[in-house]
């Protein structure tokens, strides 16, 4: 059954702009859905089919690729350092790993927590460089987009880490040939 949500809000299946992906934001659209409206890969998520999440980055290809999965927590839920891992192992388990998203997240629109989607346990992301991870998800402010825009691009699913962009350096080299060798022979 095709998706009222999507095709009100993203006619013919486009996504808001975000650098070269797309993004959808949707609360009442099944991931069985999204593979209807070719915007997930498809394949048999099983008991996952039904599972609705807040936020899809999709990148357009050959093939459609997820990139993050994103649930933003009602406003009654506050995340901290210690209950935040509850709702990671949720998103990793029951949207991430279902649809091959390479990251997840899950906010309360003031703290984000950022999850490797390659891990085979909940891993939070972090930044070589030191500096945080984006917490406000603001997808219409463009400095927001950016550094979004950056964690995707840099980020080292081996090892969860946002790798520091240094131009020509060996380890961005890896980490575009690991990317590009990912997308040659996904999982």
């Amino acid at each position: 059954m095709a998706s009222e949500e999507l095709e009100n809000n993203y006619p013919g299946n486009v996504g808001k702009k975000v650098g070269e992906f797309e993004l959808f934001a949707t609360q009442l659209t099944t991931i069985n859905q999204y593979v209807e409206h070719g915007l997930l890969p498809n394949r048999d998520y099983k008991r996952a089919r039904n599972n609705k999440f807040d936020k899809l980055i999709v990148r357009r290809g050959l093939e459609i690729e997820p990139i993050v999965i994103g649930d933003d927590k009602s406003s009654d839920v506050k995340l901290t350092d210690k209950n935040w891992r509850k709702y990671g192992i949720k998103v990793l388990k029951t949207f991430v790993k279902p649809t091959g998203a390479l990251l997840g997240y899950v906010t309360d629109t003031k703290s984000t927590y950022w999850i490797n989607g390659r891990a085979d346990d909940l891993q939070l992301v972090e930044r070589e460089d030191g500096k945080p991870m984006p917490q406000v998800l603001n997808f219409d402010d463009e400095t927001v987009v950016a550094e979004i825009l950056y964690v995707i691009k840099n980020f080292d699913p081996r090892t969860g880490l946002v790798l520091e962009n240094k131009k020509g350096s060996s380890s961005d080299r890896v980490g575009r040939v690991y990317n590009a060798a990912e997308q040659l022979c996904p999982e």
